[in-house]
């Protein structure tokens, strides 16, 4: 499973600047996406989309499962999916997320190549964790709310996740998205079993 890279402290930060930072855009899905459970291995829905170098992450809690929930496990989750992100691909072969322009002065004459390379894919980890967005929806009949729910997740400076519960419609206002990107194939995902067996 991939793991979260260290991000950098502010101080990186002031050694590269986001504005050469570019997100391509994307769209992939994982059903089921294998997570670290407290006990086993844990599985969820993900959709990954970017557009306008803006992640989104909608997650989604499967039918018919035990294990972690996805509201346990949110942190576990969103490491691995920007890990995800940051390894992606779009349909050209290009990295999603890239670093435009060179080294600044002071990082050739410092820094090696590959603590260049730590250091901007750092960079990029902390450009994406600022900037995604994370909703967590738990479908009907799953989970405490029996109609379902949807819920933006924030995460503090410390990464402590906060959630902020709305209706389907006003969320994907609130947010200024189509409401079809958090939106699931509940049919689809009922069936997510037959891809671990």
């Amino acid at each position: 499973m991939p793991q979260s890279s260290d991000v950098r402290p502010s101080t990186q930060r002031d050694l590269m600047n986001s504005s050469q930072i570019e997100l391509k855009s994307f769209r992939t899905e994982f059903l089921p996406l294998p997570f670290r459970g407290f006990i086993n291995t844990g599985y969820c829905f993900l959709r990954i989309v970017v557009e306008n170098n803006k992640p989104l992450f909608f997650c989604c809690q499967l039918p018919d499962y035990n294990g972690t929930s996805v509201t346990n496990a949110v942190e576990e989750i969103f490491s691995s999916a920007v890990t995800v992100l940051l390894d992606a691909k779009n349909e050209r072969g290009e990295d999603v997320c890239s670093y435009r322009g060179p080294p600044s002065m002071f990082q050739r004459l410092f820094r090696s190549k590959a603590a260049i390379g730590r250091e901007q894919r750092a960079h990029i980890e902390n450009f994406v964790r600022a900037r995604a967005i994370w909703v967590e929806h738990y479908p009907p009949g799953v989970g405490l709310a029996e109609q379902g729910s949807f819920a933006r997740v924030v995460f503090t400076e410390s990464g402590e996740p906060v959630w902020h519960y709305a209706p389907q419609p006003l969320l994907a206002a609130q947010l200024g998205i189509d409401e079809g990107l958090i939106s699931a194939d509940y049919e689809a995902l009922s069936r997510w079993q037959d891809a671990v067996r």
